[in-house]
């Protein structure tokens, strides 16, 4: 049981943070957990689902993209593998303050999430889905300090069943 429990994943680029980030997150659908997958950009959607891919497991999940016209490419072809979760479903979750669950991938970028929530609905609604899934911390230290966006994510934090801390830049020098 990782129910509380966070983890620390940093090391260089290109070493393979974005496989173990994958197998984490077959782990957590395979045990009927939803997956938040936050980055630094949407560009990072197509490494996430390319190494999802790698690790056979594309079919397990059904993912839904909150930033407005994001996709994510093969990157061989750039041939559209995830859409671009529509308008409608994208405002009618936030309207619930929650997904469908259908839905066991949500993909979004810090920006989404850089207001007060007493404004912004996607700054409130990342703390109800974010509600016992996985969250999944990519580039976390761009997460990191005094903003609206690292509050929100602590909010998102209380009531997640676990946490991965992503990062090639995970520890800054003190010297």
């Amino acid at each position: 049981n990782m129910r509380g429990r966070g983890f620390l994943e940093g090391d260089n680029t290109g070493v393979g943070k974005g496989r173990v980030l994958a197998a984490l997150a077959r782990h957590a659908v395979l045990n009927g957990r939803r997956v938040v997958f936050l980055t630094e950009n949407g560009t990072l959607f197509t490494d996430f689902w390319r190494d999802i891919r790698h690790i056979g497991s594309e079919h397990l999940f059904k993912p839904f993209i909150l930033n407005d016209g994001m996709a994510a490419y093969d990157p061989i072809t750039g041939k559209t593998v995830i859409p671009s979760t529509p308008k409608s479903v994208v405002a009618r979750a936030l309207e619930s303050n929650g997904l469908d669950e259908s839905y066991n991938l949500v993909f979004a970028t810090y920006s989404q999430f850089n207001r007060d929530p007493v404004t912004s609905a996607k700054a409130r609604w990342l703390s109800h889905v974010a509600e016992g899934a996985a969250l999944l911390l990519d580039e976390s230290h761009n997460a990191a300090g005094d903003s609206n966006t690292s509050q929100n994510i602590a909010r998102a934090l209380n009531g997640c069943h676990t946490v991965v801390y992503s990062s090639a830049t995970s520890i800054k020098d003190c010297s």
